[in-house]
């Protein structure tokens, strides 16, 4: 678009269900840019911009959800991780989600979220400096970024969101490869390794 317009009051009259699978899908978008092939210096700038923000007004917002700073604040995130993924297009974590949102119902913001904290520990082990940009973004080091990203969704009750396929059938015969996203990510995925994924992921959010 030539022209945006960032104006908080109009998410205003946004449920709490719409705003925290909003943020997430920023917050996808943003960590996605980092971890691609197509990624470059500065998606990176922009993308670290995009997940502190995210990190400390998406859990203020939800407590407040008529605050107009927070919500504009949360706008501008957006916004970052919206040019950085532009720049990019997303990767294995919403290839991942589309499934579970066509077949189960699951918000996309929520979907595409689900895996981050999987993903993130195992590129940790192959790409240490790529992952070091989201760690330092998240206040952290490598070795805890995972956890943080857990501790971060359980502040805000994500669990909750994850009713939908808290008890689906999730196994190989659900395709969750989308050929499109997965060739951007820096992380090989079968789809065996996208079920166990999704099959972790669920339970540290859910037990």
């Amino acid at each position: 678009p030539a022209i945006i317009i960032l104006d908080g009051s109009l998410c205003i009259s946004m449920p709490k269900a719409l705003t925290i699978s909003s943020g997430l899908d920023a917050l996808s978008h943003a960590f996605e840019s980092i971890w691609n092939k197509n990624n470059n210096p500065i998606v990176d700038e922009i993308s670290k911009i995009a997940i502190k923000k995210i990190k400390k007004y998406l859990p203020l917002v939800l407590a407040d959800t008529n605050n107009l700073k927070y919500r504009k604040e949360m706008q501008m995130a957006s916004f970052f991780a919206g040019i950085a993924m532009s720049k990019t297009k997303t990767a294995i974590c919403h290839s991942i989600s589309y499934p579970l949102t066509s077949l189960f119902g699951l918000s996309h913001g929520i979907a595409c979220s689900l895996t981050l904290s999987e993903v993130s520990k195992l590129l940790v082990q192959k790409y240490e400096t790529r992952c070091g940009v989201i760690s330092e973004a998240m206040g952290c080091d490598n070795l805890n970024l995972e956890e943080s990203i857990l501790v971060f969704f359980k502040k805000m009750n994500y669990g909750k969101y994850l009713e939908p396929i808290k008890n689906a059938t999730i196994d190989n015969s659900i395709n969750f490869i989308n050929p499109a996203r997965a060739k951007n990510s820096l992380l090989e995925v079968n789809n065996n390794d996208a079920v166990n994924m999704v099959h972790s992921a669920i339970s540290k959010f859910t037990s």
